[in-house]
């Protein structure tokens, strides 16, 4: 997500804070700090309430990370890679390569995260009793944190897109129906009405209450509703595109062979500046070996007075066999292969013919385009 900061790993999935998460925390820790907690221990200094209403918040935002865990770690046991998991202003969101590509997968990825909020809630809830004796403020804390993983369950269920319970309920119709796309379109349509009922309700408690603040988040939670349900209404009619089409199917780009030698201003003026059929990838050959390929992108990083100096192999991404891609290969297969390399071509080895040809990640949009376009 742009606008975020890496912090690190968890399983080895990135985690990244967006920009937006600074506004929850501290809309979070500015409640707890100066309402909540006062009302609740009062005597008490300032500088305790803020410490405490601090650390209440940063444990608060640790479960939704665990509850986005699950989400990622259910994910990736049934092979969908996962490029990561990012907090923002409203909680926070796991970013899968692919969708799930059985109904029985969607159901458990979908429900793992209401499953841990809710254990939570309940693990919490008994620590508070437990607590309340000993230690009255800790145990307000802890009272607190159960119930926003209560509240946060109870939300992620409600049955509209993009939310878990949306999730959930595409799994159902598309295990009943056999239709994926039917199923997102069901639940999408869900997700748009409960976009624009947040909408209206944030209206409603701006006219009526003058809560600007509260108004204004939940104006801007109902579009990212609705947009998020758009979104995979989108992702749903790609996928159908998707379905039977191979690489072999989808036109090539240009490509062009230069050794490993060339100068970039040759590989600049013969190539990248033909006024026809310039090529969107180099391919670096020796000996009928692809060693790398290059594209725009590698030559734009090189600043032009080094272009009489630097060679095609100075500047080439290295090839590995390995992740050469058959003409035969699933369209859907090569898209998750270049999200999780991210890469913008798949490299194609047509071993019948020796050859090696290069789609890009437009060549294939485009593609789809046309035949969403055919009658």
């Amino acid at each position: 997500m742009a606008g975020s900061v890496r912090l690190g790993h968890l399983f080895g999935i990135p985690l990244a804070i967006h920009y937006t998460w600074l506004i929850a925390a501290g809309l979070a820790t500015g409640t707890l700090s100066l309402a909540v907690f006062p009302f609740d221990r009062p005597g008490l200094s300032p500088p305790v309430y803020w410490l405490v209403g601090a650390t209440a918040s940063v444990l608060f935002f640790s479960s939704v990370v665990a509850h986005e865990l699950c989400h990622a770690l259910v994910a990736r046991h049934f092979g969908i890679p996962v490029r990561g998991i990012t907090l923002f202003v409203f909680g926070g969101i796991s970013t899968l390569a692919r969708e799930a590509r059985k109904p029985t997968h969607e159901l458990l990825i979908a429900t793992a995260g209401p499953a841990c909020s809710l254990t939570l809630f309940v693990t919490l809830f008994a620590l508070q009793r437990f607590m309340l004796p000993y230690w009255t403020l800790g145990s307000r804390v802890v009272l607190y944190l159960s119930l926003a993983n209560l509240f946060f369950t109870l939300f992620n269920l409600i049955p509209a897109l993009p939310l878990d319970g949306g999730r959930a309920l595409r799994a159902a119709i598309w295990y009943v129906t056999g239709s994926f796309r039917l199923a997102t379109k069901v639940a999408a349509i869900l997700g748009h009405l409960l976009g624009f009922g947040l909408i209206g309700l944030a209206l409603f408690t701006i006219a009526s209450y003058g809560e600007w603040v509260l108004g204004g988040l939940l104006i801007v939670l109902g579009w990212f509703v609705h947009s998020a349900a758009e979104m995979a209404q989108q992702n749903a009619l790609n996928r159908e595109l998707t379905q039977g089409v191979t690489l072999g199917d989808v036109p090539r780009s240009e490509i062009a062979f230069v050794a490993p030698d060339t100068l970039l201003q040759t590989l600049v003026y013969e190539h990248f500046l033909a006024e026809e059929g310039a090529p969107v990838l180099l391919a670096v050959m020796r000996e009928s070996r692809l060693l790398g390929i290059i594209t725009a992108i590698e030559v734009r990083r090189v600043p032009s007075v080094h272009w009489s100096h630097t060679q095609a192999q100075d500047v080439m991404i290295e090839s590995n066999p390995q992740e050469f891609l058959a003409p035969a290969t699933p369209l859907e297969d090569a898209l998750e292969h270049m999200e999780v390399e991210h890469l913008s071509f798949a490299i194609v080895e047509n071993g019948a013919e020796a050859q090696v040809e290069a789609i890009s990640y437009n060549d294939m949009i485009h593609f789809l385009h046309r035949r969403r376009e055919e009658p």
